[in-house]
């Protein structure tokens, strides 16, 4: 003989109690998620604030581009092992590549991974810095709102990752202002044979002056 039992509730006590536990997860995950991407914002600044001085300081002209390369890479990554700044990076949170300075594969010294940045040969104007940057943060799941990255067949995820970009182009080098004179003298002795005799070290009659308007 089969007997079904049945409890009938008599009061309503408790419930609050239930009302309580879901609204606190509820409130406590919305607060997360606020503090995840607030603390996401602040770091790309930093970030890009280090991106945009590398860049500065590669703006620069100097004796070759490898020098300014150098002295963007150094200012660049001075500021990210800073030790206020490398506290907010180097916490697990964030994951922030040492960076690189990209330089125009058309100038005197050619950079392979540029094109890797960016196939469209229109790009090849910018030279400035780039950093790569990934929000380890974001990568969360809370009950009642569910995970933030999914898992690809292959069990890994790419996560939210970018790439801090700061454009600021160059000056031209000493070495390039001087190649540059160069190759316009000569073109102008091939103007007359009259320039024929005329030297650009000054022997001659010709004196070579070179400033930063080349």
């Amino acid at each position: 003989m089969n007997s079904t039992f049945v409890r009938t509730i008599q009061n309503n006590r408790g419930s609050l109690t239930v009302d309580y536990m879901f609204a606190f997860i509820l409130v406590m995950g919305f607060c997360l998620v606020i503090m995840a991407f607030s603390t996401t914002l602040v770091t790309v600044e930093v970030v890009q604030y280090a991106a945009y001085e590398g860049a500065r300081r590669f703006f620069s002209g100097n004796m070759d581009v490898n020098t300014q390369q150098n002295l963007g890479m150094t200012t660049m990554s001075g500021i990210l092992k800073s030790k206020a700044v490398a506290a907010l990076v180097n916490n697990g949170w964030f994951t922030v590549g040492g960076g690189q300075i990209y330089v125009n594969p058309g100038d005197a010294t050619t950079n392979p991974g540029f094109s890797q940045l960016s196939p469209d040969p229109n790009h090849d104007t910018f030279e400035g810095v780039v950093i790569p940057f990934t929000a380890n943060i974001l990568k969360f799941s809370i009950p009642g709102f569910g995970q933030t990255v999914k898992t690809n067949q292959s069990g890994s995820n790419t996560g939210f990752t970018v790439n801090i970009d700061s454009f600021l182009g160059r000056e031209p080098t000493f070495q390039e202002c001087k190649g540059f004179w160069d190759q316009r003298w000569q073109q102008i002795q091939k103007l007359s044979s009259g320039y024929q005799g005329a030297s650009a070290t000054g022997s001659g009659g010709a004196v070579e002056v070179i400033d930063n308007g080349c």
